[in-house]
Parts: C-alpha cells; sequence; structure tokens
C-alpha cells in the first residue's frame, strides 16, 4: 500500500520487515531497488536489485529495473543491455503482460530519443 501511496521509505521498511520474516523471498530486493530508484537512490537500487539478480539473474522485472536505473544515471549503454535481457525472457510472454508491454513501450521511447 505504501507503495502506491508513494511512501517509498515507509515501503522499503516494510520490504525489510518482510525479508526478515523470510529471507528465502529476496524478490524484496527488487522491490525495495524500486523504491529507492524512485527515492532518486539510484546507488543503493543497483545494490539492492543486484541482491536479487545474485540468486535469480534472469529475472526480467528486476533487469527491467535495472535498466530504469542506470537509465536515470545517463548510463544508457549498461540500460540498455538490461532491458534487452529483460525483452529476451519475456520474448514469448503474452502481448499485454503488462510488465513486458512496458519494456517494449521503453526500449521504443529510448530508440526514437536516441534518434533525435
Amino acid at each position: 500500500i505504501a507503495v502506491f501511496e508513494g511512501d517509498y521509505e515507509t515501503a522499503i521498511a516494510n520490504f525489510e520487515k518482510r525479508f526478515e520474516l523470510d529471507p528465502s523471498d529476496t524478490k524484496v530486493h527488487r522491490e525495495i531497488g524500486k523504491c529507492q530508484r524512485l527515492l532518486g537512490r539510484n546507488d543503493a537500487a543497483r545494490e539492492s536489485i543486484g541482491r536479487r539478480l545474485a540468486t535469480h539473474p534472469m529475472d526480467p522485472e528486476a533487469h527491467y529495473e535495472l535498466a530504469l536505473v542506470y537509465a536515470g544515471s545517463g548510463d544508457m549503454s549498461k540500460a540498455l543491455e538490461h532491458l534487452r535481457i529483460a525483452l529476451e525472457v519475456w520474448q514469448d510472454a503474452d502481448p499485454d503482460y503488462k510488465p513486458a508491454l512496458e519494456a517494449r513501450k521503453k526500449l521504443e521511447e529510448w530508440r526514437t530519443a536516441t534518434s533525435m
């Protein structure tokens, strides 16, 4: 709920508590990284998302988040690298699967921006 309300600090604290209760739930690192990105803490976001990728290296949502972090830091080469990994994993996803759709739109947006 805190994420939807834009209260990312509370969301991070809640995700950290969830991880304490269930250390096997490493997807919380991806969610923490997303909140950190939205707070402009790109270094911390990279570190958190990296924890998720250490245990699940082909998590497309983590790669997509990391792409957004790198784009926010101005490293479009790394951003595209991670976006392409996410899209490769999602290559057979249903056309209306929202995360894959967002990633495809982001790729087109970045292509358009770089061709200007």
